[in-house]
């Protein structure tokens, strides 16, 4: 009940219930964190590629405006992404599906390749 308002915790539920292709209360926990913490890119991108694979073309376009005019900032994906400077000019609506397609299957933790790309080019 503590983390039941925290997008990362919900976030985490969401892939669970992909991985566990529960795709319906995926569904419904990854709209229910784009919500709660419209800011936060990351999800949104999850949910998109969630979309890409179990929802349709329409899905897809309906959540895409729901992002650009939630014009998110936060997230670990979406800030590294949207920086780099062959997307930094990008809008919302673009940088989403690129932003999607750097994430990992659902059961990934981390960054990968982009997180030790990303602490190299800080030190």
């Amino acid at each position: 009940k503590v983390c039941d308002q925290d997008p990362h915790v919900v976030t985490t539920v969401a892939r669970i219930f992909w991985m566990d292709l529960k795709y319906q209360k995926a569904k419904r926990w990854f709209d229910r964190v784009v919500s709660l913490a419209p800011a936060q890119g990351d999800t949104w991108a999850w949910f998109y590629k969630f979309l890409c694979e179990h929802g349709t073309e329409a899905d897809r376009v309906k959540l895409i405006t729901r992002c650009a005019q939630a014009a998110p900032t936060k997230g670990e994906y979406w800030k590294f992404v949207s920086r780099l400077p062959e997307h930094s000019s990008k809008q919302v609506n673009e940088l989403l599906p690129v932003v999607a397609s750097h994430l990992d299957h659902p059961s990934s933790p981390d960054l990968g390749p982009y997180r030790r790309e990303h602490k190299k080019e800080s030190t």
